[in-house]
């Protein structure tokens, strides 16, 4: 067992077992902490939104989503393939980085996310419209969208 010190207030975790690597939202820092699962230390630190709460992780495609409930945005962040990926807007040099690949924006507060990695359709509940959108990671667009009153 390890004690590993994140940003302030983590909130929720994601495991990418493809990648040993261990996501975590810091809802106070605006941040997510990536983890090395193998050795236990911070990988990197990502700038993402202005209140990420929810982390879900594809581990086919190594794509990780952080709803950010804040900015009524869902943050993608992908994993580089190889250590020499100069893109990473990460605070660290280390071959595990990851880096912002895209936003999907038209939420009000996306809270909760799920993948499922069999048909390939990631859920966002909105904790403010009372709604759970589908949304298809291929195209990174909503695909449906179900509200309850």
């Amino acid at each position: 067992m390890a004690d590993v010190h994140v940003g302030n207030s983590p909130i929720d975790v994601a495991v990418n077992p493809s990648s040993s690597l261990v996501y975590v939202t810091n809802i106070e820092s605006a941040t997510v902490s990536v983890i090395d699962g193998i050795t236990n230390t911070i990988s990197s630190t990502i700038k993402v939104g202005s209140i990420p709460y929810a982390i879900a992780v594809n581990s086919i495609t190594n794509m990780v989503y952080v709803t950010d409930m804040g900015g009524g945005s869902i943050s993608i962040l992908q994993n580089p393939k190889n250590a020499n990926d100069n893109n990473s807007n990460s605070n660290s040099n280390n071959i595990n980085v990851t880096r912002t690949f895209e936003k999907i924006n038209g939420f009000i507060a996306p809270a909760g996310i799920a993948i499922n990695i069999s048909t390939n359709k990631a859920y966002v509940s909105d904790y403010a419209s009372n709604t759970v959108f589908v949304i298809d990671p291929k195209t990174n667009s909503v695909i449906h969208n179900q509200g309850w009153n």
